[in-house]
């Protein structure tokens, strides 16, 4: 299971799904958590999930976001680099030392540091 702010993903194989939903809407009415049938989804397969494509490989990231990132101009200012470092946050975790490649392009938004693009 996966939670974000307001939502979850319950994934696994079919043959443990059933108990592992059951777990989840237990813990749900445990805790008074409401759910707006409107907005879920079950047996999504393969499917967009949250800004991912979720199939029977995993969670892959969306071509179309990776492309955006691809086609974004290079920044000009740290305005600029802020908006390119939250595109590149969201895909972060199929990014291999993702912080450690990110921390000289996030010095240049410091407002001690002069900004120059190289």
């Amino acid at each position: 299971m996966r939670i974000f702010l307001d939502d979850f993903i319950v994934y696994s194989d079919m043959e443990s799904h059933l108990h592992k939903l059951r777990l989840c809407f237990q813990k749900c009415r445990e805790y008074g958590i409401n759910l707006n049938l409107d907005k879920c989804a079950f047996m999504v397969f393969p499917g967009m999930i949250l800004g991912f494509i979720v199939s029977k490989e995993g969670k892959l990231p969306y071509p179309k976001k990776i492309q955006a990132i691809v086609n974004m101009p290079t920044p000009k200012n740290p305005q600029q680099i802020q908006v390119f470092n939250g595109m590149t946050q969201f895909y972060k975790c199929f990014i291999k030392n993702f912080v450690v490649n990110m921390a000289p392009i996030t010095k240049l938004t410091k407002k001690t540091k002069i900004f120059l693009w190289t």
